[in-house]
């Protein structure tokens, strides 16, 4: 995969018409962790696909790339006037799993459109970092019945975690408990 041509492939993918391809070509120039790749990835981004999830791919790949520049320039991704390209970018933010990207997320989190609640909960179970676990505990004792049920359902991610299972069980009790 470090042949002399990849990148011009990688770069002919990215306009490819079936959509796959294009999605595979900015997941494979990120992870080739070159940053000379970055500022084809941001045009890809900036330009947009019809794809969102091409979209989505270029930002998680700029964020795992250099994170301290591109988590606050994925950061105005999450008011794009199409929710399916919002969606995309939230769901980069929960690929990227860093400290960075769960702040931005949590920060932006009250005022998310309320279509996007579901894909910010299922980042923040993708993240597995010990903050978006402890987020997301919190919403299950503290949010309105909904968002901790949805909560619940993106946790099943870490389903093989005893300690994950535990925390949940014992959010569920306290939650109970405070209820009466």
């Amino acid at each position: 995969t470090n042949y002399e041509g990849l990148l011009f492939e990688l770069v002919h993918l990215l306009a490819d018409p079936e959509w796959r391809a294009r999605f595979a070509a900015a997941r494979a120039l990120a992870c080739t962790g070159r940053h000379d790749v970055i500022p084809v990835l941001q045009h890809k981004a900036t330009i947009g696909d019809e794809e969102p999830e091409v979209t989505g791919e270029c930002l998680a790949g700029l964020m795992m790339l250099a994170p301290e520049r591109y988590v606050p320039f994925s950061d105005s991704f999450l008011e794009h006037q199409d929710p399916a390209v919002a969606e995309a970018a939230i769901l980069a933010f929960g690929v990227v799993r860093s400290e960075l990207a769960f702040q931005t997320l949590a920060r932006r989190w009250p005022g998310l459109r309320a279509a996007l609640g579901g894909a910010a909960l299922s980042a923040f179970a993708m993240m597995r970092c010990d903050a978006a676990l402890d987020f997301l505990i919190h919403l299950i004792e503290h949010a309105d019945e909904r968002i901790a049920a949805q909560a619940e359902r993106v946790l099943l991610l870490h389903q093989d975690s005893e300690n994950v299972r535990r925390q949940i069980r014992e959010a569920q009790l306290r939650r109970q408990t405070a209820r009466f």
